[in-house]
C-alpha cells in the first residue's frame, strides 16, 4: 500500500493491473490499494485472468511487474513477466538479487517510485534466458544420463 500511495503522490500517469490468483480472504491492502488507484483513475486490470492467453498478452503490454512480497521461494511470476518483457520492481532481498538487476530493486516505497519514474537500461528477456527451459534442458539431459551411468556402473 505504501508503494501505491507514494505512486499516486508521485503524478506518474502509469495504471496498476493487479491480477493473479484469488484465495478465499482478499488482503485488505489490495481491497485498499485498488480503491485508491481506481479513484485517481490508475486501476487497470483487477483479479485473477482465467484465460493464460489473455494473462499473456497483458504481461506483455505492461511496462513493468512490481512485487511486494516478504516471503518468496523463487519468483515466478515476476519471471514469467520479465521473460515477456516487463521491467521488474522488487524488494532488494529474498530471491530477487539472483537475478534482478540492482537497479530493479527498492528498498522503501520512495524508492520503488524513483526507480518506475526512469525505466532501467537493460533487456529483463536477458536476466531470466538462462533459466528458461531451452537454455537448462541439455544441462537436464546430461545430469540425468550421468545418473543413470553411475547407477549402472
Amino acid at each position: 500500500m505504501k508503494i501505491v500511495k507514494a505512486y499516486v503522490a508521485s503524478g506518474l500517469a502509469g495504471k496498476f493491473h493487479i491480477v493473479g490468483q484469488q484465495f478465499r480472504t482478499t488482503p485488505a491492502a489490495i481491497t485498499e490499494a485498488a480503491a485508491l488507484l481506481d479513484q485517481h483513475q490508475l486501476l487497470g486490470e483487477f483479479g485473477y485472468i482465467e484465460d493464460s492467453k489473455q494473462y499473456h498478452r497483458l504481461l506483455a503490454q505492461c511496462g513493468f511487474v512490481l512485487s511486494t512480497a516478504d516471503h518468496e521461494f523463487q519468483g515466478l511470476a515476476v519471471m514469467e513477466a520479465m521473460a515477456l518483457g516487463c521491467f521488474p520492481m522488487v524488494p532488494d532481498a529474498l530471491v530477487y538479487p539472483e537475478y534482478v538487476p540492482p537497479e530493479s530493486r527498492y528498498t522503501t516505497a520512495v524508492d520503488a517510485v524513483q526507480r518506475l519514474a526512469s525505466p532501467p537500461s537493460y533487456t529483463p528477456r536477458d536476466c531470466v534466458a538462462p533459466m528458461a527451459f531451452r537454455a537448462q534442458a541439455q544441462a537436464w539431459q546430461d545430469l540425468f544420463l550421468e545418473t543413470l551411468t553411475r547407477r549402472a556402473a
